[in-house]
């Protein structure tokens, strides 16, 4: 079949409390393998983040599973899946591994929680918030920080790819 022959890649990360990560993990393991799937994913209470590749059909039923199982779905669900052109080379194997944090801060979650999260921005929204606040400094510089409401130096942006994941 055309599709198997297709390869692809998917990317995804969702912050979400997960009870038992060890049960999620032997679930993810069981479900890349049965899709012949490889690629690297993290697990753990916070949530869950990963690459997954291989054939166009093997993917897109991951994508499904991970929407529409019984119990995992419930918590995977909505997840906005980047998808690539590839196939996970950069992951030749699969590795599912259960982890502190999902995405490596270097700090615990009991210090630095997902539910006290800023304000997600698309990125046009992003980039006409910094052009307004570029336009407004032109016409009063003097105007003392964060009086504006929404002062890009009250934003940053966190970018936790690495270097295989702004690649694919």
């Amino acid at each position: 079949m055309l599709a198997d022959t297709l390869r692809a890649a998917r990317r995804f990360y969702k912050y979400t409390d997960v009870d038992e990560p060890a049960a999620a993990r032997q679930w993810q393991l069981q479900l890349c393998r049965a899709l012949g799937l490889t690629g690297r994913i993290h697990v753990a209470g916070e949530g869950i983040n990963g690459t997954v590749g291989g054939c166009a059909s093997g993917t897109a039923l991951y994508t499904m599973a991970m929407e529409r199982h019984a119990v995992w779905g419930q918590i995977f669900g909505g997840i906005d899946f980047k998808s690539s052109a590839g196939d996970a080379s950069a992951f030749p194997n699969l590795f599912i591994k259960c982890c502190t944090e999902i995405i490596a801060l270097g700090r615990s979650p009991a210090d630095i929680s997902w539910r006290d999260c800023g304000q997600h921005l698309e990125p046009a929204e992003f980039h006409r918030m910094l052009l307004e606040h570029a336009a407004q400094q032109q016409r009063q510089p003097s105007e003392p920080p964060g009086s504006s409401g929404s002062d890009p130096e009250d934003l940053f942006l966190l970018d936790c790819r690495n270097m295989y994941g702004s690649l694919l």
